[in-house]
């Protein structure tokens, strides 16, 4: 989600005072006409850093809206179901009530026809609906009385997943027989260090657990093979230190991202800026974290020496930009699962209450403190762009024992539905437009980061010459930042005696 920067946002274009609650203006405007620049001028200087927060409420507003939309439809489907519930209650109790009015009649010398009735309203088996077919049961050698729990009846896996995917068959041969047997149902299932990354040639690339990795190529992004790339496999995480954790992806959701990415040729941005792009949306490059400790410890000096506030500015902005910009923890990885020719990216599963598929495809984190929320990786809805997405199950009583695998084969955008026994069906879906889709009211937080990284060298730049020039201007004697005995005149005409 790199921003075009020769594209001016209206945030951008915006003066200083606008930025800020009408009261700030306003008492702006009363300053004397000497201290009115100054201060404007600093608060510009904190304009990026002010606009990061306010994508940041933007976006926790939206991620509201989202969870009211959820909840409202969560509602009306409870509702539904309580009905339902209550209906199969009634029946419940008028089968009851049938038969204990059978029973009251019986005398000690009940005859067939009562007994008869008494299996039918308790809803006994074939074998004892009458007394004809309970004797030929006792004749069939065959037959056997089954006691304990009910036998598990066959599931119909074409008329559960027939709802929202059609079969087909799978894009390559090699993929057949991979993925149905990783369908623990609430856990996705490692592959070859997929979302994992690894130097390659031209930069870090990313191990799509195929054997395969995507990496920036004369300016888009391409699928080689993995043994191109050399170096060690790291995790590559986001992380800054200011309120707000990013919204990053899980490895699963970034190797299938890149594979989407690589299959159309999309145009990628600087290799430096390409870990964070695809694991935040903000196309930032990091700082050097050896660099780090010596900044900061630079800036703790300057603000100790500092004597007048205009000398504390630049430090301050600078530790202000440290801690709220993006960087990169990367970690080795020791332990590589053995490769699979698929992405494993979500599941089906089934509500027993309401009969429908469930469809989880898990994104983020579940950190609370996201920006945009925690993830919302439930629907009941066909999984699309489009979808109703829910930060918990929708559904009231699901299948234990039963559950499809979700998966992405590198190469294909589609994602793709693999039964229990192994058959393949299409959901005719692309994995980044789910993915786009379900980040979107998060885009405003990215852009206002792209533009803090972007503007922050600047203005800390120019609050350090501006200090330079006010001591340059002290030292020869000019007090030009001192308000002028005109202004001066215009303060004591203000404050009265």
């Amino acid at each position: 989600m790199s921003r075009d920067p020769d594209v001016t946002t209206e945030s951008e274009s915006s003066s200083a005072p606008l930025l800020f609650p009408p009261v700030v203006g306003a008492a702006i405007g009363r300053l004397p006409p000497a201290f009115r620049g100054v201060f404007a001028e600093a608060l510009e200087s904190t304009e990026p850093l002010l606009l990061v927060d306010q994508a940041e409420a933007i976006a926790a507003e939206s991620a509201a809206a989202i969870a009211v939309d959820g909840a409202a439809e969560e509602t009306a489907r409870s509702e539904r179901v309580i009905v339902a519930v209550r209906a199969a209650q009634e029946r419940e109790e008028q089968r009851w009530t049938a038969a204990l009015a059978v029973v009251e009649d019986i005398d000690a010398e009940a005859s067939a026809t009562e007994l008869d009735d008494l299996a039918r309203h308790l809803g006994a088996g074939d074998e004892f609906a009458s007394a004809e077919a309970f004797d030929a049961a006792m004749d069939d050698e065959d037959w056997a009385l089954s006691l304990g729990p009910a036998a598990v009846l066959q599931v119909d896996h074409g008329e559960r997943l027939s709802r929202i995917a059609v079969r087909q068959t799978p894009p390559s041969a090699k993929v057949l027989g991979e993925g149905h047997h990783a369908s623990t149902p609430d856990r996705l299932t490692p592959s070859g260090g997929a979302g994992s990354w690894i130097e390659g040639p031209d930069g870090p690339a990313i191990l799509l657990g195929d054997g395969t990795v995507v990496a920036p190529a004369d300016g888009t992004f391409a699928r080689s093979p993995q043994a191109k790339a050399t170096g060690d496999v790291i995790a590559v995480r986001a992380h800054r230190w200011a309120s707000g954790r990013p919204p990053q992806l899980e490895p699963h959701a970034v190797a299938a991202l890149a594979s989407c990415l690589a299959a159309r040729g999309a145009e990628s941005p600087l290799a430096a800026e390409v870990p964070l792009w695809l694991i935040t949306g903000v196309g930032v490059s990091e700082p050097d974290p050896s660099n780090l400790a010596s900044t900061l410890v630079q800036a703790g000096r300057t603000l100790r020496k500092a004597r007048r506030a205009h000398q504390a500015a630049a430090p301050l902005l600078h530790l202000a930009f440290e801690v709220s910009r993006l960087r990169s923890e990367r970690t080795p990885v020791t332990d590589v699962p053995a490769p699979s020719a698929v992405i494993d990216v979500g599941r089906i599963r089934w509500c027993e209450l309401s009969q429908r598929p469930i469809t989880w495809i898990p994104l983020l984190d579940e950190h609370p403190d996201t920006v945009g929320g925690p993830d919302r990786a439930w629907t009941t809805d066909p999984p699309a762009a489009g979808a109703t997405w829910h930060s918990t199950s929708p559904a009231l009583r699901m299948d234990p024992s039963w559950s499809a695998t979700l998966v992405v084969v590198p190469g294909d955008p589609n994602v793709w539905c693999v039964d229990p026994d192994g058959a393949w069906w299409s959901l005719e879906v692309n994995y980044e437009a789910i993915l786009l889709a379900r980040r979107e009211h998060r885009e405003v937080w990215c852009d206002a980061m792209e533009w803090m990284h972007e503007a922050m060298p600047a203005k800390i730049e120019a609050a350090e010459a501006r200090a330079d020039a006010l001591d340059a201007a002290a030292a020869t004697g000019r007090e030009t930042n001192e308000p002028s005995s005109t202004a001066q005149d215009e303060i004591t005409e203000t404050s009265g005696p």
